[in-house]
Parts: C-alpha cells; structure tokens; sequence
C-alpha cells in the first residue's frame, strides 16, 4: 500500500540536501527503526504514507515534508526479498556480491 500527496516548488533549479538529525535502533534481528530529518528543497508539503511487503526492505515508512523540510520515520526489514524463489534472502549483503559478481 502506497500513498503520496506533494506539492512541488519547481522553481528550484536544484535539489538541496542536508541532513540535521538521524537516529537508528535496531529492534530485532531483521528489523530496523529510523527517524531522520533533512531539507528538501522540491517540496512546499508533501505527505507519505508506505507499508510493503515481499519486498527488499520491507516495512512501514511515513514522511511529513513542509517548506523545504521533511522528516520521516520507518521500520524496515534489513534483508532483501528474493523474487526467484519468493522468499528472503538467506545471504548477507556481502555474499549476494560475492555470488554475483566474484570477489571484488
């Protein structure tokens, strides 16, 4: 499920990003908690709302954006879902390049 409201200020001729506050928390040990909020200058309001699944990071998210500023919070699954055999991925981040691409 997916919803995005946005107003757009598109008299900016470039995206400005700062970030002022980021927090993370581990909750589990597939599930992850963060809280950040950044300028972001392409939006006047702008409002998400996202719950996925079977997906890479699946989760709940929701952004708040007002005059240039947004902050968002999400909890999010740290692995990555495997389409092929419909399932998540068994592998850490570090074995799925090794697997695909070779040692680096």
């Amino acid at each position: 499920m997916y919803f995005n409201f946005s107003i757009r200020n598109f008299l900016k001729d470039k995206n400005i990003f700062k970030s002022y506050f980021y927090f993370h928390k581990k909750l589990t040990k597939h599930k992850d908690f963060e809280m950040q909020c950044v300028t972001d200058s392409w939006h006047i309001f702008s409002i998400e709302f996202k719950i996925g699944f079977r997906e890479d990071h699946a989760g709940v998210r929701l952004a708040l954006s007002l005059l240039g500023k947004e902050v968002y919070f999400q909890i999010i699954d740290i692995r990555h879902w495997d389409y092929k055999n419909n399932c998540w991925q068994a592998n850490s981040a570090e074995e799925m390049v090794e697997n695909n691409f070779g040692e680096l």
